[in-house]
């Protein structure tokens, strides 16, 4: 019986590069606007997909996911935009709290003036948290 793959995802193209590039018998495809590479590291089988950035490409990109290879697991990993000088390639952060900033309203700002955290609001259409 054929073991079924683990499906490993990454918003953007560079938080699923390295593993793309690990994958033994690599076969590309894309399925409804998303990319999804399929192959083996050390003969466990695997699928490695971009899912595009956003809370709804996430969650549209692991259903067709799961649709088309019926994972046992789904691994979801990334930067979530950090880039600090201490952290490589392959290294594991292992957080103690969470913010669920997908549930945050930001003021509109001028062109050029970047974002202020500090002044973002809950959308009080999400679920409370």
């Amino acid at each position: 019986m054929q073991q079924q793959p683990s499906l490993i995802q990454g918003a953007m193209p560079v938080e699923v590069a390295a593993l793309r590039e690990a994958l033994e018998g690599r076969e590309d495809q894309t399925l409804h606007g998303f990319s999804f590479s399929t192959g083996t590291v050390e003969g466990h089988p695997l699928v490695v997909s971009a899912t595009q950035i956003g809370t709804l490409n996430a969650a549209l990109s692991t259903a067709v996911g799961i649709g088309a290879y019926a994972p046992r697991a789904v691994i979801n990993q990334g930067l979530a935009g950090a880039h600090v000088e201490e952290l490589a390639v392959g290294d594991l952060v292992v957080g103690t709290a969470t913010v669920a900033l997908h549930g945050m309203q930001s003021p509109a700002r001028a062109a050029g003036e970047g974002f202020a955290p500090f002044d973002w609001v809950f959308d009080p259409r999400s679920v409370p948290i």
